[in-house]
């Protein structure tokens, strides 16, 4: 039953991201930037993180996000596969053979003239927030 939760929360995250950067589909890339961020999360431990981060600016938006989990996202979407059951509900799953990339970085930052909204998976849960008039 997990597994079914967290691919539920992994299509709502990309259904968000997706539809959320649709609306900006108009919008022209000025600039693409490749980041290599490092993370040490916890003092009490030696456990240090490293991974690729994109940053794409547009006239009218920029968006932050993993390199390993966009590829993910990528995969996801020309991979999923749903199944119509006699009983009326509906089956997530992946085509034969899909290997989704993973990362410990999971969250996107897609920064407007009008708010910066963020999102990430938070243990089993999807994790959105909004900050209202980036630029003042």
């Amino acid at each position: 039953m997990d597994c079914h939760k967290k691919l539920l929360q992994l299509f709502i995250l990309l259904y968000s991201v997706l539809s959320y950067s649709q609306s900006y589909k108009q919008d022209t890339l000025r600039g693409e930037f490749t980041y290599m961020l490092r993370a040490k999360f916890d003092t009490r431990t030696d456990n240090k993180y490293e991974d690729q981060f994109l940053l794409q600016i547009g006239d009218n938006c920029a968006f932050f996000a993993n390199a390993v989990s966009l590829k993910g996202d990528s995969v996801m979407a020309n991979s999923g596969t749903t199944t119509n059951n006699p009983d009326g509900s509906i089956t997530l799953g992946w085509k034969k053979g899909t290997v989704i990339p993973k990362t410990d970085f999971n969250f996107t930052i897609i920064q407007t003239h009008e708010n910066i909204q963020y999102f990430d998976s938070v243990f089993m849960s999807l994790f959105t927030y909004k900050e209202l008039e980036a630029y003042k």
